[in-house]
């Protein structure tokens, strides 16, 4: 009685460790243009046909496939402001953490399992973000969790369950191909290698189940392809996610590898404590691969397939984490005796040992994450109350609608967002995250890169009347040295999250 009490607290306190973990302020990023959108979804009771925040001229035709997700974030601000969104993501990502969790619970000894889901966790945080992008790790897996299903048991409903699943998440984001698509594919190849061998070896019986598993998997992907059709712009829709992954200068999606965080190899990383997290799970994926007795091709195609994916940049690490845990969880279930291992009276006092353990660990950080306060402006206020991050732009926008300042501003793209949110059509930003016009964000790495050939040219034809920086961003100094013997710029507020400039 007293262990199954105590396995109870265990669980209890974990989930209330991870919730606080992930409750992290709203980040000044995409977010906000998302809200943005999605408010203008709902008063329009319709999907954008072309930009709806324009900067100037002619507004660029815009293709919105994330509009549910969009939609959905603007739904949980309206419930619960700030406060909600903030909730949604901490629930959203224990919600991730637990379903891992439960597949794995009968597969991988709970000592391990605990240490894998710390290193789900971690790896993570790199991509937790208040975006669309967040469903793409339920759908991972889900899809994971059927595939591994019906190369296990045959069963058709495990597939079918995979384009159902598409017709939400093609509207959600566009990992819908990248990571959907790939997963179906990988599966494929395997069956087919393992039919191929089959027959090789005339194995007349394995091959026949081999050949209705791949033909199968075959009719599944089609299938899954064609669900793209299934959204509010039709048959340019469907094309377009293959259009940003496969036509390079289609939106230029590879050639700001070298200017976008999240869009450069992790590699770089991996020797900081960030990194850690991503270094062990290969060395242990790389492992569970060694040691296991079935489904070897699959689990190394899929480990191969994620790594592809992480080395082409921080989008991909958290696919790549999600496929590493599962490999290893499939791979210690492949070890595993037919009818499993009981678990005897001196390993369950180690387990109450090891509950007992955890509790009190993660009670402690409980305890002093609850009490933990941060400066904030001029007060000190409680860390898990912060909506906003410590170091934000918001005092310069807000200087600029106190004194009733309006125009065109060049700004940090990561600022573009907040701007749309709070200010828009008042103020107008340059750039935004949503870099829809490509010609405005190729201008505005230039002026970055080298403003003394390219800024006297652009403030003559864009007419800026503000200028809003990142001085925290080493992109930014050159511009921000720049201004300095501008004698047509003034610096009206000099923070270390922004640089707010007015023309004179």
């Amino acid at each position: 009685m007293f262990h199954k009490i105590l396995r109870i607290i265990f669980f209890a306190v974990l989930i209330l460790f991870f919730f606080e973990y992930f409750l992290y302020p709203v980040e000044i990023d995409d977010v906000w243009w998302h809200l943005g959108t999605g408010k203008w979804i709902f008063q329009n009771l319709a999907v954008p046909q072309q930009d709806i925040f324009p900067f100037a001229g002619e507004p660029e035709p815009w293709v919105f496939t994330q509009w549910l997700g969009s939609s959905f974030l603007y739904l949980v601000f309206q419930a619960g402001g700030l406060t909600g969104l903030r909730i949604f993501r901490a629930v959203s990502f224990v919600l991730m953490l637990m379903i891992f969790f439960f597949y794995a619970y009968k597969k991988v000894p709970l000592t391990r399992l605990v240490l894998l889901v710390f290193l789900l966790a971690a790896s993570l945080v790199p991509r937790c973000l208040l975006r669309p992008l967040i469903f793409n790790f339920f759908f991972i897996q889900i899809f994971l969790i059927n595939l591994f299903a019906y190369e296990r048991n045959s069963r058709w409903r495990n597939l079918l369950y995979l384009p159902i699943g598409g017709i939400v998440w093609v509207n959600l984001h566009l990992g819908s191909l990248a990571y959907g698509a790939a997963l179906m594919g990988i599966f494929l190849v395997s069956s087919g290698i393992q039919w191929g061998m089959a027959r090789h070896a005339r194995d007349t019986e394995k091959e026949i189940v081999l050949a209705k598993k791949t033909q199968g998997l075959l009719a599944a992907l089609l299938i899954y392809l064609m669900v793209f059709l299934v959204n509010p712009y039709g048959l340019k829709g469907a094309w377009y996610p293959f259009k940003v992954f496969l036509e390079p200068g289609f939106i230029n999606f590879y050639f700001y590898n070298h200017f976008i965080s999240e869009m450069q190899s992790p590699v770089k990383f991996l020797l900081e404590p960030l990194g850690v997290p991503f270094l062990l799970l290969f060395l242990w994926g790389a492992y569970a691969l060694v040691t296991t007795r079935k489904a070897r091709t699959t689990l190394a195609l899929l480990f191969s397939g994620a790594l592809f994916f992480f080395f082409q940049g921080m989008r991909g690490c958290a696919f790549f984490a999600i496929v590493s845990v599962y490999i290893i969880a499939q791979s210690a279930a492949d070890q595993l005796p037919e009818n499993g291992a009981r678990v005897s009276a001196s390993g369950k006092r180690l387990y109450s040992f090891f509950y007992a353990a955890v509790i009190l660990l993660l009670g402690f950080h409980l305890i002093q994450g609850f009490f933990e306060k941060v400066s904030y402006g001029r007060q000190t206020v409680p860390a898990m109350s912060l909506d906003y991050p410590v170091q934000n732009p918001f005092s310069c926008i807000r200087y600029l609608k106190e004194n009733g300042i309006k125009g065109r501003v060049f700004n940090d793209d990561s600022f573009g967002g907040y701007i749309i949110w709070t200010s828009y059509p008042e103020l107008k930003p340059f750039v935004d995250g949503r870099q829809l016009s490509q010609k405005s964000f190729l201008r505005y790495i230039e002026i970055l890169l080298s403003p003394e050939d390219h800024w006297p040219a652009a403030e003559k034809e864009f007419r800026f009347d503000i200028i809003l920086l990142d001085p925290s961003k080493v992109i930014s100094q050159k511009l921000i040295h720049y201004l300095k013997a501008d004698p047509g710029w003034e610096c009206v507020r000099e923070e270390d999250a922004c640089r707010l400039y007015i023309k004179r």
